[in-house]
């Protein structure tokens, strides 16, 4: 059974805003890029990750016509960020141990005073 991927960009450049289903995402290329990534799942902490600076998806637009393009810079680490999201990644699973774990407790301290408002 195949895996189907639901995420909801607007590229409104590319293609207008709508669901973007992607259906597998395929070869990454060899060049990576870094940019300051932030998430609403981890509020107010933003990292510099490396990511490969093109990726080429299949993907399923709003219309059901299949697809692929590649995706280049910023647009490329948005599509892997959020294919990480449905994969149960995040962005600091991309960090070193030390750094991950210095967010992680924080992140802990921040549910803890959210929780006491």
């Amino acid at each position: 059974m195949k895996k189907l991927l639901l995420i909801l960009l607007c590229l409104p450049l590319l293609f207008g805003c709508g669901n973007q289903s992607s259906q597998e995402s395929a070869d990454d290329f060899k060049e990576n890029t870094k940019f300051e990534e932030g998430c609403l799942s981890i509020p107010e902490i933003r990292e510099e990750i490396k990511r490969p600076s093109v990726v080429q998806v299949k993907f399923t637009d709003i219309k059901g016509i299949l697809k692929e393009s590649n995706f280049e810079g910023l647009w490329s680490t948005c599509i892997q960020h959020e294919i990480d999201h449905l994969n149960g990644k995040l962005f600091i699973d991309y960090l070193g141990p030390i750094k991950r774990s210095f967010i992680t407790k924080k992140m802990k301290k921040y549910k803890k005073d959210i929780n006491k408002k």
